[in-house]
């Protein structure tokens, strides 16, 4: 695995990094532990390593020649997950011949639930309450989701859509139903958005406000949120808008279902 850096100019086999180069997570291991080694790298870099490097380097650099050599993996893997997988992808067999709404929506709760599960099961996770504001995470994803909502109908409104009129989503009072049908590929991009915010300490528990058994986000914090999810959106606004265009095209030309686009994080 190759890790761009930024580290400007740093001796490295008797040559220079430039600002543009690339270095191993290997060698990078080596200044995260030990800036100093900056240095040393520089005098000593045809030397044994053990000469210079601490004990938490040399086990560093080991950890990390696997993961250079493409033989090992930085995800963390788990039984818990691995069975959830195994349990959607089952679920997404079936799915051919399920032909009435109400079991399909049965067969999309049950998938969720075991995908919520799963992906959170390091935050706490208590189950999917939209609206509710009955906890931390669920108020974070809400508030994720209405900004997809929101960046989702901007891109469907260029083609022309009737936006009241849905698939998946049936008709319902003031409901923008093809909006909340063509924004569920993206869930995903605030999904792990969130999850990366919270394991960096970006959002916390802190930053809500608990009144009446309900969960609010402090007012000087939510700019700080909305940021991070538009930054994510942003990022793949080329996605999405390809991804309307290409459902628009198979829309107005009747085409088959296996032509339609599919999103792929």
């Amino acid at each position: 695995m190759i890790f761009p850096i930024r580290l400007g100019s740093i001796l490295h086999n008797k040559s220079h990094i430039r600002m543009d180069d690339y270095i191993q997570l290997s060698t990078l291991n080596d200044f995260i532990f030990c800036p100093y080694s900056i240095y040393l790298h520089s005098v000593y870099m045809e030397s044994d390593g053990d000469l210079y490097k601490a004990a938490p380097q040399t086990k560093g650099t080991l950890a990390h020649q696997g993961v250079d050599e493409k033989k090992g993996s930085t995800r963390k893997k788990d039984s818990y997950t691995e069975d959830a997988i195994k349990q959607c992808d089952a679920a997404l067999v079936t799915l051919p011949d399920v032909d009435e709404y109400n079991q399909l929506m049965g067969l999309e709760g049950t998938v969720a639930k075991t995908y919520f599960s799963a992906y959170y099961q390091n935050q706490n996770w208590r189950g999917r309450h939209p609206r509710m504001k009955s906890d931390v995470l669920n108020v974070t994803l809400d508030i994720g989701y209405s900004i997809l909502f929101n960046f989702m109908e901007s891109f469907i409104r260029m083609f022309g859509f009737d936006l009241y009129v849905g698939v998946y989503h049936r008709l319902w009072f003031k409901r923008k139903s093809l909006v909340c049908d063509l924004m569920e590929p993206f869930r995903c991009i605030i999904d792990h958005a969130a999850l990366l915010a919270f394991n960096r300490k970006q959002f916390s528990e802190k930053n809500f406000t608990l009144i009446k058994q309900e969960y609010h986000l402090k007012y000087e914090k939510c700019a700080d949120y909305y940021r991070v999810f538009y930054d994510e959106l942003i990022a793949r606004k080329m996605d999405i808008f390809k991804f309307v265009q290409q459902y628009y095209r198979c829309f107005m030309g009747c085409k088959s279902v296996k032509e339609y686009p599919i999103f792929e994080f």
